[in-house]
């Protein structure tokens, strides 16, 4: 087929030219349906790692000519984000860790980093069995937005006892 066109749907906060410009398909090219063309646009999509739903369609095919229509469901955005369960102090060394700004897109990537981050930073001080709960809520007063509640439970600090040696009668 001849591409006659290329939409994008879907899309609130990104420009459209941009992404069509992204996705390699121009007006005028030749693609084969299915294959490999169509395929690859949408590997390019998720690499970015910006949408969390991707869809090409044909909306009307005529005389060896198609009309394609790119859905992209964008990944929502950071409105705001608090911590439970440690002191304010504690609150404010890790929310300058983690560095979690309004406006970043949330993605399981962030996800991981801000729980890692977390639990790294109570091992420093003596927290090994620290728990990390995320939980994520849509944010109904910014479109495409989701607040974010870090549940944080330190547990009990490990403490060493006692060191016994083993089959030493050299030294006491």
């Amino acid at each position: 087929y001849e591409i006659a066109e290329v939409t994008i749907s879907g899309i609130e906060f990104l420009q459209p030219m941009v992404l069509i410009s992204l996705s390699g398909l121009k007006v005028g090219d030749k693609i084969t349906i299915p294959g490999d063309d169509i395929t690859e646009v949408i590997d390019k999509f998720w690499t970015q790692g910006l949408f969390s739903d991707i869809k090409i369609t044909a909306t009307k095919i005529e005389e060896g000519k198609i009309y394609l229509d790119i859905y992209l469901r964008e990944r929502p955005r950071l409105t705001r984000f608090e911590m439970d369960g440690i002191s304010k102090a504690e609150m404010e060394d890790l929310a300058e860790k983690i560095n979690l700004r309004n406006g970043v897109q949330v993605t399981q990537d962030l996800l991981n980093n801000a729980d890692r981050i977390i639990k790294d930073h109570f091992i420093e001080k003596g927290f090994y069995n620290t728990e990390v709960e995320i939980i994520q809520k849509e944010d109904t007063t910014a479109g495409n937005g989701v607040y974010l509640r870090l549940n944080i439970k330190k547990n009990d600090r490990v403490r060493i006892d006692d060191i016994e040696y083993v089959g030493n009668e050299v030294y006491p």
